[in-house]
């Protein structure tokens, strides 16, 4: 962590995380905390479905979501899976169990070293 390369490799994750959040918020996506300042974006999938506009090409056709509801985040890995988007489910605020999530978490790290550069 104390290297040069180190750093500059860090402050890439984030800056791409960052464009991450800032994508997905612009296009109707609702995040936790409003954004990130971390390596991942967690998606409230509850308070995304009816705001995303079906031109939406982050995330497969919107007919592909239609229908998911609270506790949904397991169907939703399951999709974005079969699309082959990787993806994990996560609990948002709200949700009773974490058997049934409402969340999907979106990280990045490996974007940095496969591609090399900031989105």
């Amino acid at each position: 962590a104390s290297q040069a390369s180190f750093r500059t490799y860090a402050k890439r994750v984030l800056a791409n995380a960052q464009a991450l959040s800032d994508g997905l918020t612009r296009r109707g996506f609702r995040l936790v905390s409003g954004g990130t300042d971390v390596h991942f974006v967690l998606l409230d999938l509850v308070g995304s479905l009816d705001r995303v506009r079906p031109s939406s090409r982050i995330l497969p056709p919107s007919h592909v979501w239609t229908g998911l509801a609270r506790g949904d985040g397991a169907r939703a890995q399951l999709v974005a899976d079969l699309s082959g988007v990787t993806l994990n489910k996560n609990t948002v605020p709200g949700d009773q169990s974490a058997l049934n999530p409402s969340g999907l978490r979106l990280g990045n790290v490996l974007v940095v070293p496969k591609n090399r550069h900031t989105f």
